[in-house]
């Protein structure tokens, strides 16, 4: 009589023999795989990209410590919530939100005005310019002087620096998260979406633990 065919795993799996009849154990292990793998990625993406949200914000108070002022650190509320979920039973997603709603105000704006300018403009302190015409005639002292906007006209920001110095207007940073580097300095947004655009290179060295680790 001829022998049972057999399927064999080599590689870095353990060499294991499996009959045409018991074929059921491979999907049944490959479905575990599948299945552990989705989800520890999704925590493992999860934490990294709560890092990188940290990363920005610590440049962003780390880049200058204001002397007139004491700062709260408003912004490290602006992560609302992080978590994961599955999609089915070998897919896995990881969430963070980020917006205003758990700062608080300030006194002369809103937290989402601030939110809105660092994170989605890159901006820090005031804006370039106003993004409505002055309702009223308005007066500000500036380096030369003292200047008045008049009704109907745009206010400009006679501080705004573009200039390499701590405390210029233009906020942009990068961040090193593991295996990810940003390749040049970006807004936080922008930082944010090339980090998710390339996580790979942290979830092809996650993968590749996770698998080690089971087999």
């Amino acid at each position: 009589m001829g022998s049972k065919p057999l399927l064999y795993f080599g590689g870095n799996m353990k060499t294991q023999k499996i009959s045409v009849g018991e074929i059921w154990k491979i999907k049944e292990d490959v479905d575990k795989l599948a299945s552990t793998l989705s989800k520890e990625l999704a925590k493992k993406a999860n934490q990294t990209m709560v890092q990188t949200y940290n990363s920005i914000i610590d440049n962003f108070y780390n880049s200058y410590t204001p002397t007139a002022y004491h700062r709260h650190k408003n912004l490290y509320k602006a992560l609302i919530s992080n978590r994961t979920y599955s999609l089915s039973a070998n897919e896995s997603r990881a969430i963070i939100k980020v917006g205003s709603e758990n700062m608080g105000d300030y006194k002369r704006t809103t937290a989402g005005n601030v939110f809105d300018l660092m994170w989605i403009h890159g901006v820090r302190g005031l804006p370039k310019t106003g993004s409505t015409s002055l309702t009223k005639t308005f007066s500000w002292f500036t380096p030369n002087g003292r200047k008045t906007w008049n009704a109907g006209e745009i206010w400009e920001n006679p501080f705004w620096s573009h200039r390499n110095d701590p405390y210029r207007n233009v906020f942009e940073t990068t961040v090193d998260t593991e295996e990810y580097s940003t390749g040049s300095k970006m807004i936080p947004q922008r930082v944010m979406i090339d980090f998710i655009n390339n996580w790979g290179v942290i979830g092809q060295s996650e993968c590749e633990r996770i698998v080690n680790r089971i087999i």
